[in-house]
């Protein structure tokens, strides 16, 4: 996060989804490795390899349950094949059979498994490559006033700005702030507002940091208004900060061949719930869930 960066957090109840990741062990080499030359040789026996592997970069993203990954191996075509990593964190390889690689970056994995066909004396000196043909263990959701909501892969890093702009962006409802809902691991989510006039601003004042695997983002529904009558677009528009009835008739498209920018009536709710009329002027300010009704000319 950068440096001066200002972000408030609350610690909420919400109901979030179980985020379920390989284990760490640490790898143990293998006692004899036979090496012969640069092209992988395939061997006869046929031991189990280990499931232990090491632990990857932080940031990296991380293989789970529910990826399917396509791993090529060099000059053996015949072992080229695409698997799917169970809820155990394993794919089922040939010849090697299971094969953990739950919690490993891609690169790590191309690496755990070539050891896998090394250890097991089918290979020596096996060139293995992990492409990740569909992410599904971690993801982010994006919910509100987004144009298409949904969930997405956390394929690489990711900011607010980046997930907003997978749902096509914030909607001409959307208000100025952004919510990050995160699963503490207690049952709990922090919640995380972010500004995003700061943000739009650019330069360092907003808070662009990274957003993890399940996290939500919700975007909350702006302060509006609504006006009707005579305007050429009657509807309910976000509300901006200061504005008035001039600016109200603006966004609306203006005022139709009959409309009067003299009657325009603002009924207005009350704490208590009541509707007050009043007789509004081109500079009175709007208030959140105003209703201006624009009335036609006397003659």
């Amino acid at each position: 996060m950068d440096a001066g960066t200002q972000v408030s957090v609350h610690t909420d109840t919400f109901p979030t989804p179980t985020i379920v990741s390989g284990g760490h062990t640490e790898f143990v080499p293998p006692a004899h490795i036979k090496q012969a030359g640069d092209q992988p040789t395939l061997l006869a026996s046929a031991a189990h390899p280990t499931d232990a592997y090491p632990s990857g970069p932080v940031g990296a993203f991380r293989l789970g349950p529910g990826d399917v990954i396509s791993v090529q191996v060099y000059s053996r075509p015949e072992l080229d094949t695409t698997a799917f990593v169970s809820d155990r964190g394993r794919v089922i390889l040939p010849l090697i059979g299971e094969v953990r690689v739950s919690g490993l970056a891609p690169a790590e994995a191309s690496e755990h498994i070539a050891r896998a066909y090394e250890e097991g004396e089918f290979l020596v000196n096996p060139q293995v490559n992990v492409v990740v043909s569909e992410y599904r263990s971690q993801q982010i959701s994006v919910l509100g006033e987004v144009k298409n909501p949904g969930r997405f892969p956390v394929e690489t890093r990711l900011t607010v700005l980046d997930a907003l702009a997978l749902a096509g962006g914030l909607n001409e409802l959307a208000g100025n702030q952004v919510h990050v809902l995160r699963p503490t691991g207690t049952g709990a989510s922090s919640r995380i507002s972010v500004d995003m006039t700061a943000v739009m601003g650019g330069g360092r004042s907003g808070p662009m940091f990274e957003l993890r695997a399940g996290d939500t983002v919700v975007a909350p529904k702006s302060e509006t208004f609504y006006i009707y009558g005579e305007v050429r677009q009657p509807s309910a528009y976000r509300l901006e900060p200061g504005m008035t009835v001039i600016q109200a008739l603006s966004v609306s498209g203006g005022l139709t061949e009959r409309g009067s920018d003299k009657r325009v009536q603002i009924k207005r709710k009350r704490t208590d719930g009541t509707l007050d009329s009043l007789q509004a002027e081109l500079n009175t300010p709007i208030r959140p869930d105003d209703v201006i009704y624009v009335k036609e000319r006397l003659f």
